[in-house]
This record gives C-alpha cells, structure tokens and sequence, in this order.
C-alpha cells in the first residue's frame, strides 16, 4: 500500500514539474515577445522637403527691366504640408540668366514629390532637360530614395520597389530669360504657362488646353531611363517677344483647368500680396466647387521696365 502510495505521488511530482516547466517557457516566451514590441523596428521617415518660401514680393532688375516674381503654393484639402507633391523654383544667376520651373509629382507615383523637386532645381540650373541632365538627376533620385526604401520595415520594401519599377513621374513647366528681349517656355503635361502683353492683349497659353484636356493621366517626365526618347517628341518649346510690359503666370493642373474657364481670374491672381490672400482665394474656388481639390501652385512675373 505505502509503495502504490509513492508511486501515485512520485507521478504527480513528475507532472507538476512538467506543468511548470511548460509554463515558465510560455511565460517567457510572451516577455520576450513583449520586449520586442516596446522596441519596434524603425519605420520609414515620410518624406518632407521643405517648401519653398513665400516670395513677396521678389524684386530683382535683370537685363535693363524689372521682375516682380511671387510664388504660392497649397497643399490638397485635407492633405498636410508634407503631402504637398508639387514643387517651384527661380533662380537669378546675376545678370546671365533668369528661370523659373514648376513641377507636379504625380499622386499615384511613390516619391513623386522627390522627383519633382529634382527636375525643377536641374531646369533652372541648366535649363531645358537634355538626356544628360536627366541621367544626373536620375542617379540622386536612385541615391535618395534607395536610402528611404533602406529605412523602411523589411515587408513593405518589395512594394516599395515594385512601385519604383512602374515608374514615378511629374509634369513641369519652365521658363528662361537669356535676354531683355524674349524668354523661352517649354512645357510637359498639364503644368502649364499664361501670358500677356501690354495693353491687356489676347492671354496666350502652353500648352493649349481645354478644360476636357485635363485629365488623370497627362503625359510627364517618367524616371526610368527607358522612357526618356519619347519626350523628344512630347515636349512643347516656344519663345516670345518681350513688349514693354509683360504679365506671365505659372501653375498647375488643378488652377490651370479652371483658368481656362474663366479667365476673369486672371487680374485676381496678380493682385494676390501674401499667402493669406492666396489661400483665401483657392477655399472660395474650392467652396463653389469650381476647382478641382488638388495640390495648387503658382508663380506669377510681372516684367516692367525700370524707370515705372
């Protein structure tokens, strides 16, 4: 009797021990887990460039006439400063030269904002975009956002650089003074470019659009390398013969579309003074459901002569 009795308590122990052992491992196991997730792997910093400062207004004297140049931009309602995807630029170069860019990242494209920027700071660097100057701006885009995608979670990579292989894209507008008596415009997709002459002539643009022409896939300046001869034939270059006093106006698709409604804006815009007057305007459009809600940007020149 007493061995039957110390051989029910011996296999109670043994079971006990087993009991425990199992559960001091589960135990440990779930601080381990824990421990891991108070120490997250480090997530992908969104991209944030800074948006270029208000300009108003930039005063500047080039080749024997005035510049009166400001600059705005907005982001989507909605959408936050470090959504913004389009991206302006001007550049003085003493008394050589003078350009003017703006670009629009496109939306459905991964770092579009980054390739934005870059094709705008290289035109007015260099002026129209060569192959060459394409291929430069090409290696930073693969440097940078490699370094993004590198920072990113191990699972999201693969969709990072699936994407990059659709290609990511931007239209863009630019405009370069090399003298007092005409400027050259070239345009790509539906970033475009207004002007005017004096004595509030006929307002010209470039590309010539109608409202239907605007649409959610306009032709752009893609990144892959492959795509870089078809633009030969895409892009519209014109140059224009300065009159005494000239108005032009950048901008993308979304106030573009509706200038080319109603062009009565036109005088609105150029009697914008700060940023407050501009987001002011673009919540009304916005309110009357006139204008569609995207990234807006605009860069309006004023050239006058210099004893005005």
């Amino acid at each position: 009797m007493n061995q039957l009795i110390n051989n029910v308590l011996n296999v109670a122990f043994d079971s006990i021990c087993l009991f425990l052992g199992a559960s001091l491992s589960f135990y440990l196991i779930r601080i381990k887990n824990t421990t891991k997730k108070q120490h997250p792997v480090e997530r992908e910093t969104p991209v944030k460039l800074t948006i270029s400062p208000q300009i108003a207004p930039f005063l500047r004297e080039f080749k024997g006439r005035q510049f009166k140049i400001q600059q705005f931009q907005l982001p989507k309602s909605g959408n936050s400063e470090a959504e913004y995807e389009d991206r302006a630029k001007v550049l003085f170069e003493n008394d050589t030269f003078l350009r003017v860019a703006i670009a629009d990242g496109a939306t459905e494209s991964i770092f579009s904002d980054i390739w934005a920027e870059l094709i705008v700071e290289k035109f007015v660097e260099n002026g129209f975009l060569e192959t060459t100057q394409l291929k430069e701006v090409y290696q930073v885009f693969i440097e940078t956002t490699n370094k993004r995608i590198e920072k990113a979670p191990e699972m999201r990579r693969w969709t990072m650089y699936n994407k990059m292989e659709r290609g990511t894209q931007a239209t863009m507008a630019g405009i370069e003074f090399l003298n007092s008596e005409s400027f050259k415009l070239t345009a790509l997709g539906d970033s475009c470019i207004f002007y005017q002459g004096q004595n509030n002539s006929k307002i010209e643009m470039l590309p010539a659009l109608s409202p239907e022409d605007f649409g959610n896939s306009p032709q752009a300046i893609c990144h892959l390398p492959n795509t870089w001869e078809r633009l030969n034939t895409q892009w519209i270059k014109q140059e224009v013969v300065l009159e005494d006093t000239f108005k032009i106006l950048l901008c993308t698709d979304a106030l573009a579309q509706y200038l080319t409604t109603d062009p009565t804006i036109w005088e609105a815009l150029f009697q914008l003074n700060d940023q407050e007057s501009f987001t002011t305007l673009i919540k009304d459009l916005l309110s009357q459901q006139v204008l569609k809600n995207d990234d807006v940007t605009l860069v309006t020149i004023d050239v006058l002569p210099l004893n005005v």
